[in-house]
């Protein structure tokens, strides 16, 4: 636990044991986040004293705090420190910044730069804007772009719209005059009939919306198939009261232009009712000498309510939404990040974890370059790429039910948890720079919890694994094959495979990983902090410097830490498990296993079983001159002053001279 509060999806994730596997912590990775505010509430100082965000007074040492190019104040959410937090709870030695999104697209692509000139090394933001062109890269994917051109690896927020979307190619019907203008209506129904009207059934509003403003409602962007600049015709948005056009019917809202830039081809209708009603949506071109028939067209809903039901969307069970994934998260250098309530996650008693329903939709084509010229083949983009969780704990609490972030869900909440992963990993591979982000995202998405069929466009290859992430960041492999290999390592971090044979691994620098295989194996981490795994045989693992993970599996193995503060686990078989110097933790696993004491190091013993299990005394060392002093349900083994061993969960009064053995 890093602080007062600690994100759930950690633990969902495994990013706690991919720390533990090369005590990594994020340090020397700079992560820059893009949200609405810092600390416009107030309650960035506190959390800093209670161990959710770094700096000069964060209790854990982690003393570097979070540097502020831009803020925004005012009535805000501070939802940007939530999303910081949930980055200190995976990634706390990162170093963090943050900047406001600002108001615009513009002030997103601004944001990107500062952070990039910063020298934000991961950049994460969990805001879209209604005037994100959709089949076109607007000017924030342009600058993810860029930002991507010079290293930085960009997570964004998919979004929280689900697959409330419209699409179709436009298709001529009825012609109406409005305000002295000719219409030419979109005929809904793709099949024989005529269909001029989209109805949309808005529910009652509870109480708690009434309340807090939060009326059900729509909020839907039009965007169409035509290039920024360049808009060779006009699609315009009408709801009425009633089945009938504009020219005869009460018209209750109609859109306006949605983009600052008045040549985009976007358009906004909003409405908001307390009142269980049924609204009718018409979408028509406006008609004149020189402007073509719009080919593709599509709406997205950017309203929050989900009781709202829209015809040919999800109006019946055949009803097919389409593609709410749009604007930068869809640009092709950003990792979009769908969401799963870590409720539904292994580590927490799930099987699959299950996609919320709100998580958005990829698949949205892109129709042009950003110069606006058209593509000869649309370019469908496989969005998303990644699930990360959502519905954690943050200390950022509201009143206000709709901005309360105590229980944070939404792709805004497993959007920080993959950027944070991504910290993890260059750190285990070198640190800065050390992979590029298509090699990032391999990893991620190779050792991903699949929750679809592959080439979807919902959850993408699935929930991430940040533990078996990790374990595949690497900068160089080497396999051995059926025989007896000797493998050597560099100063790099790679992973050594011995396969089968007995064969000899040796990891030389870097953070690396020493499999086993088949065989009677003998592991080598030498320098670095190092994870060895023997698997099958009896094989021998030595930890060398750095702190280091052993693990021996099967068969009955012998491990040795030797330097640094190591984790031994002996698994099935009779092991040997030996700390070395250093603050060890041991756990024999399975069969009768043998801890070996040390002069130089302390060993803390998880599993001893009084029996079965030897404890091993230095050489000259005997049993009566030992102290075993209970210490609540442990067992401290002294020599003298110098402190030897902890036995946990083992009353001292159990011991005997029968339990020790000579090394």
């Amino acid at each position: 636990m890093v602080g007062q509060v600690t994100s759930e999806g950690d633990r969902a994730m495994r990013s706690n044991l991919a720390r533990e596997l090369f005590n990594l912590d994020g340090t020397g990775i700079k992560i820059g986040v893009i949200s609405d505010s810092y600390n416009a509430q107030g309650g960035a100082a506190t959390d800093v004293t209670t161990g959710d965000l770094p700096g000069r007074r964060n209790p854990n040492g982690y003393n570097t705090p979070v540097r502020v190019l831009q803020d925004t104040l005012g009535i805000q959410t501070d939802e940007g420190r939530a999303m910081l937090q949930i980055i200190h709870d995976v990634a706390p030695g990162a170093e963090l910044l943050f900047h406001t999104v600002g108001r615009s697209e513009e002030g997103l692509a601004n944001a990107i730069q500062a952070l990039t000139q910063a020298g934000a090394d991961i950049i994460v933001d969990d805001f879209g804007f209604a005037s994100a062109p959709f089949f076109q890269d607007g000017v924030a994917a342009q600058a993810v772009t860029k930002a991507a051109q010079q290293g930085v690896i960009y997570f964004s927020a998919a979004g929280n719209d689900g697959d409330r979307a419209y699409q179709s190619q436009f298709r001529s019907g009825s012609t109406f005059t409005y305000r002295g203008n000719t219409y030419e209506a979109h005929d809904f129904d793709s099949g024989t009939e005529i269909d001029l009207f989209q109805d949309i059934q808005l529910p009652q509003a509870t109480s708690g919306e009434i309340l807090y403003g939060d009326l059900p409602g729509i909020n839907l962007i039009l965007g169409w198939d035509q290039p920024t600049g360049n808009v060779a015709n006009d699609l315009e948005m009408f709801l009425v009261s009633s089945p009938q056009l504009p020219n005869a019917g009460g018209v209750i809202s109609d859109s306006s232009v949605s983009s600052p830039r008045p040549d985009a081809p976007l358009q906004t209708l909003s409405h908001a009712t307390a009142t269980a009603k049924t609204v009718y949506l018409v979408i028509a071109r406006r008609v004149n000498a020189t402007s073509p028939t719009p080919g593709l067209m599509k709406w997205s809903s950017f309203s929050s309510n989900d009781g709202v039901t829209y015809q040919y969307v999800n109006d019946a069970d055949d009803a097919i939404g389409s593609s709410t994934l749009f604007g930068h998260p869809n640009a092709r250098e950003a990792i979009a990040v769908g969401a799963a309530s870590y409720t539904t996650t292994p580590a927490f008693g799930g099987t699959t974890p299950v996609l919320e329903s709100f998580s958005s939709i990829g698949g949205t084509p892109i129709l042009f370059n950003a110069q606006g010229d058209r593509f000869t083949t649309p370019e469908v983009r496989q969005k998303p790429e990644l699930v990360g969780p959502d519905r954690v704990s943050t200390t950022i609490e509201n009143d206000n039910p709709f901005l309360d972030f105590s229980s944070f869900a939404g792709t805004s909440a497993a959007a920080p948890h993959l950027a944070a992963v991504a910290a993890l990993i260059l750190q285990r591979a070198g640190g800065r720079r050390s992979l590029t982000s298509a090699q990032v995202l391999a990893a991620l998405q190779t050792t991903a919890l699949p929750l679809d069929l592959p080439g979807n466009f919902r959850s993408g290859a699935g929930f991430v694994r940040a533990d078996a992430a990790v374990l595949q960041s690497f900068v160089a492999e080497i396999r051995g094959d059926a025989f007896n290999n000797r493998l050597q390592g560099t100063q790099v971090s790679e992973n050594l495979a011995g396969l089968a044979g007995n064969d000899t691994l040796l990891g030389g620098g870097g953070l690396d990983a020493l499999l086993g295989g088949t065989g009677r194996d003998r592991l080598d981490g030498q320098d670095g902090n190092d994870y060895l795994v023997g698997d099958l045989g009896s094989d021998t693992l030595l930890g060398g410097k750095g702190r280091d993970r052993l693990e021996g599996s099967q068969n009955n193995d012998s491990l040795s830490g030797q330097d640094g503060n190591d984790e031994l686990r002996g698994g099935d078989g009779n092991d040997r498990l030996m700390g070395g110097k250093g603050k060890n933790r041991l756990i024999g696993g399975q069969g009768n296993d043998w801890f070996a004491l040390d002069r130089q190091g302390i060993a803390i013993v998880q599993d001893f079983r009084k029996g079965r299990d030897r404890l091993g005394l230095p050489r000259s060392v005997q049993f009566r001159s030992l102290e075993l002093v209970q210490q609540g349900r442990n067992t401290l083994i002294q020599l003298g002053s110098q402190e030897l061993a902890t036995l946990q969960q083992t009353r001292a009064s159990q011991l005997s001279a029968s339990d020790f053995r000579t090394n």
